[in-house]
C-alpha cells in the first residue's frame, strides 16, 4: 500500500491508474509503448483537439454569387437557343461569362474547402507524450502516410507559455534550448508545443515540473 499511495498523480505506469493507458484510444496507447524506453515513465499524453473548421459570412456570400450568375448565365444561354427567338448572339456570350465566372467561384471555394478540412484532419492526427524523460511530438507529414517523431529532451524547454480558451482546453508554447533566437523570442512566436489539448492548466503544470530546468521551474 505504501508503493501505491507514493505514486504520482500523474503517473500512467500502472494499470489501475484512472489516467493511465486505458484511457487512452488505441491507436495513441501503441505509439506510446513503442516509443517508451525501458524504465521511462510516461507523465500524460494526448491527441490535439483543434476546433471544428468553420467558414466565414465571405466563404457563404461568394457562394451566393456562384449561385447567381449560375442562374443567369443558364437562363441567358437557354433564351438563346430558344428556336422562337431571333438572337445576336449575345445572350450565350453574356450566359457563358456568367457560368464561366461562376465556375472559377465554385472551384475556388471547393478547394478552400478541401484545404481546410485537410488541416484540420492533419492538425487532428497529432499527438503528444510527456515523460520523467522528454517531451514527445508525432506529427504527419504532408502528403504522405510518414510520421514526424520530435523529442525534447528533459530540461530543454524554456520561455514557456499557456493559451486557455474558456472551456479549459488550449495550448502550451515554448521554444527550446535549440532555438537560435530563444533567449529574446516573442512572446507571440514559439516554434514548439502542446496545441489545442484539453486540461491545459494540468499540462502545463506537468511541463513546469518535470521538462523545465530547475532553475526555471515555478
Amino acid at each position: 500500500m505504501g508503493g501505491a499511495a507514493q505514486q504520482a498523480p500523474h503517473d500512467f505506469s500502472g494499470s489501475t491508474s484512472v489516467d493511465g493507458f486505458d484511457s487512452l484510444t488505441d491507436d495513441l496507447r501503441a505509439r506510446v509503448k513503442s516509443e517508451l524506453e525501458p524504465g521511462e515513465r510516461l507523465l500524460w499524453a494526448a491527441r490535439s483537439e483543434p476546433p471544428a473548421v468553420r467558414f466565414g459570412f465571405g466563404f457563404y456570400a461568394l457562394g451566393v454569387i456562384a449561385a447567381v450568375l449560375l442562374i443567369l448565365g443558364a437562363i441567358g444561354m437557354l433564351r438563346a437557343l430558344d428556336s422562337g427567338r431571333s438572337s445576336d448572339g449575345s445572350e450565350v456570350v453574356a450566359g457563358m461569362i456568367f457560368a464561366g465566372i461562376s465556375s472559377v467561384i465554385i472551384i475556388g471555394l471547393i478547394g478552400n474547402r478541401v484545404s481546410r478540412v485537410d488541416q484540420w484532419s492533419r492538425a487532428a492526427s497529432v499527438c503528444y507524450a510527456i515523460t520523467d524523460r522528454r517531451a514527445i511530438i508525432w506529427t504527419p507529414v504532408p502528403k504522405s502516410n510518414a510520421v514526424r517523431i520530435q523529442t525534447i529532451p528533459r530540461g530543454d524547454i524554456r520561455s514557456l507559455v499557456r493559451v486557455e480558451n474558456p472551456g479549459g482546453s488550449g495550448s502550451v508554447l515554448f521554444s527550446t534550448g535549440g532555438d537560435s533566437r530563444s533567449g529574446e523570442i516573442h512572446v507571440d512566436w514559439y516554434p514548439h508545443g502542446f496545441r489545442n489539448v484539453p486540461d491545459v492548466r494540468r499540462v502545463e503544470q506537468i511541463v513546469r515540473n518535470t521538462m523545465l530546468k530547475d532553475e526555471q521551474r515555478a
